[in-house]
């Protein structure tokens, strides 16, 4: 077994502090009901759900595993149990598993997004696009899935189709914070500022109380020069979280 590893959620803030990265990870999905008069495998799916809302992912494992050995055709268990290898850090185990729910059933957005962010935390980037574009075609909605295709992109140093990507994310899902959050991160490393700047401020307008939404848009702004507007953020940070706040004073001060 691949010792316990976690996934680096936040492996672009040293490239550019303060803007936060949202590398969105994984899926499980819930195809039943726990009713008295629900079979067993029915049953054991819905404990297995819970067991992941608890976090208590190796005993949840466990339980998809008892699952797919009564009923290897369960519709979603083959996905929920590859997330939670994932969780676990068996990375091969999660690829294995993923593939075994597209080979049943491949119109599974959700089984292609999970073995894509299997390949990415094997380091395979290339290996993983493909996945991610699958999953995106099978459900544009998959938010999941085009956020990790971004971090594929940025890996490979491919900014510009991180950034269309995202693009792609936001307009069609205008309400999703976090996809503009990551178009305003992977605009500022393609070097596409004023995108970055406008990405930064529809994240603010999603998202008006959110610190890194606040901390994303002065960080925007002082990549184009204007102290002033990022010392405004600043004293709406200030009201928030102080420490943040000092934190980008620093910065405008530098």
């Amino acid at each position: 077994m691949t010792q316990h590893k976690k996934p680096s959620l936040f492996i672009l803030i040293a490239v550019f502090s303060l803007f936060p990265v949202f590398f969105a990870g994984n899926s499980f999905t819930v195809f039943a009901q726990n009713t008295p008069q629900a079979d067993k495998t029915t049953k054991l799916f819905c404990e297995g759900c819970d067991l992941i809302r608890q976090k208590k992912y190796a005993e949840a494992a466990k339980v998809f595993e008892k699952v797919i050995e009564t009923d290897p055709t369960r519709r979603g268990a083959h996905t929920n149990l590859s997330w939670m290898y994932l969780e676990l850090g068996r990375y091969e185990d999660a690829a294995a598993t993923a593939q075994k729910e597209i080979d049943i059933y491949p119109e599974s957005s959700m089984a292609h997004n999970n073995l894509g962010f299997a390949l990415t935390q094997s380091g395979k980037f290339e290996e993983s696009i493909l996945d991610f574009q699958k999953a995106i075609a099978l459900d544009v909605h998959n938010t999941k899935a085009h956020i990790n295709l971004s971090y594929a992109f940025i890996n490979l140093k491919r900014y510009d189709e991180a950034v269309s990507t995202l693009e792609f994310l936001t307009e069609s899902n205008p309400n999703y914070a976090q996809g503009f959050a990551s178009l305003a991160n992977a605009a500022m490393l393609a070097g596409q500022k004023e995108k970055a700047l406008r990405a930064s401020q529809n994240y603010v307008n999603l998202s008006p109380d959110s610190v890194p939404a606040l901390m994303s848009l002065a960080n925007s702004y002082l990549s184009i020069g204007n102290r002033e507007a990022a010392l405004e953020q600043y004293k709406i940070i200030k009201g928030l979280d102080p420490a943040a706040a000092e934190i980008l004073l620093a910065k405008i001060n530098k």
